[in-house]
């Protein structure tokens, strides 16, 4: 069963993303919701926090901000896209999430260590971006006279990013794909602008202080950022990952760590050239894929963020003792 079979009985849709949703997250929900409004329904975007505002502006969408989970009660079903586990929607909420929420919602996602957290799933985890994998339900399931230019920069953006420029992630679906939507008018132009050219002075400022910051243990290369780095450079946190991103992909270590601290909370992002990035972040709590994967942990009660570091290395120590050959 697809896309159009699991909304056609439903009118009022909420698409919600991940926190801090990244371009993936954000374009294949907006990819699939401008769709959906073309067959009628009504769509209302939410996400745990605000987007990047230079995300949105591409093609004039807003995102709501979910501050309460009873906001979700009014609609007939509830799409999450790119989003690996509940936690990923639901964790900046106080309250729990009740059953009634959880069973009308459906998951879209490609992330291979999702087997699937509430009921109904549409998971490809070979796809390396979620908007590859809307991508392909949607051109087989809905007429193409349907897409236009916004359907197609928004699914095109998202592939775009989530490859980083079609370097890795690729096959030869990923360039069909993506020369479909350029035959529908996707806007390359804009897309190149908004990632590589639309830099500034305290971007660079922030990733000088990321690499001051990067040490080597055995095996692994680790630094980090906060909210307060990202104040003081004038960048939200999708911005701060392009800036830092060439720091991932150190090829003589076995992986390379990016801890990111915001409130309580910590994630980690994991990339590895020469291991499985995905079974290390299923080790600390977390999943994506073999390549790239992350994690996010709770700082505990009078803990610092230097001691989470600590309490987290020591678990990456004896990961690689244990599970990663050196020969």
């Amino acid at each position: 069963m697809g896309i159009r079979e699991l909304t056609k009985e439903h009118q009022n849709i909420a698409i919600i993303t991940h926190m801090f949703p990244d371009w993936d997250a954000v374009w294949s929900a907006v990819g699939l919701g401008e769709v959906l409004k073309k067959t009628g329904k009504n769509i209302t975007y939410f996400s745990p926090n605000q987007p990047n505002k230079a995300l949105v502006d591409i093609v004039w969408v807003s995102f709501k901000i979910l501050e309460s989970a009873s906001e979700l009660e009014q609609f007939d079903l509830i799409i999450a896209v790119d989003s690996g586990d509940e936690r990923m929607v639901f964790w900046l909420l106080d309250t729990k999430i009740s059953p009634d929420i959880l069973d009308k919602t459906l998951v879209i996602d490609h992330h291979h260590s999702n087997s699937g957290w509430w009921k109904r799933n549409l998971i490809n985890g070979n796809k390396w971006s979620n908007c590859q994998r809307i991508s392909e339900l949607i051109i087989d399931e809905f007429p193409n006279e349907l897409f236009d230019d916004r359907i197609a920069t928004s699914f095109l953006l998202g592939m775009y990013t989530d490859t980083w420029g079609f370097l890795w992630g690729v096959d030869k679906k990923t360039f069909e794909i993506a020369d479909f939507w350029l035959k529908k008018w996707a806007n390359q132009t804009k897309i190149v602008e908004k990632i590589f050219l639309n830099k500034h002075f305290g971007g660079y400022q922030f990733l000088s202080r990321v690499i001051n910051r990067l040490k080597l243990e055995d095996g692994f290369a680790w630094t980090w950022f906060d909210d307060k780095d990202l104040a003081e450079f004038g960048l939200d946190f999708e911005e701060a990952k392009w800036y830092v991103a060439p720091l991932l992909k150190i090829k003589d270590v076995d992986y390379v760590i990016l801890f990111k601290r915001y409130w309580n909370l910590v994630g980690g992002s994991i990339r590895s050239v020469k291991n499985d990035a995905d079974k290390l972040a299923t080790f600390l709590g977390g999943g994506g894929h073999k390549a790239a994967a992350g994690f996010k942990v709770t700082m505990k009660e009078g803990e610092t963020f230097e001691e989470l570091v600590e309490r987290v290395l020591e678990k990456v120590k004896i990961y690689i003792s244990n599970y990663v050959s050196r020969q």
